[in-house]
């Protein structure tokens, strides 16, 4: 099947509307910061599946936790005090 340009340029507009909105952007707030709160004050769901969730939530913490760690081992590095 052929796609004409200008179902592509819709197809391409789409995605750029969807990645506009889907938090990317100087003004975003990191998931675990918008979803934490509203999660807690559910009554919805168990005290449980609530700590599931927050630990679900937390895997976004990980990046720059090791990001920091491996910038810290670098400047231990070439300061001498790690051989």
């Amino acid at each position: 099947m052929r796609t004409t340009p200008s179902a592509t340029s819709r197809s391409l507009t789409r995605g750029a509307a969807a990645f506009a909105n889907c938090g990317a952007g100087p003004t975003a707030q990191p998931a675990l910061v918008v979803n934490l709160i509203p999660l807690l004050r559910s009554r919805k769901i168990s005290v449980r599946q609530k700590f599931d969730a927050f630990l679900l939530l937390f895997i976004y913490c990980v990046p720059p936790i090791l990001l920091s760690g491996i910038a810290a081992d670098a400047l231990l590095f070439y300061m001498g005090a790690i051989r």
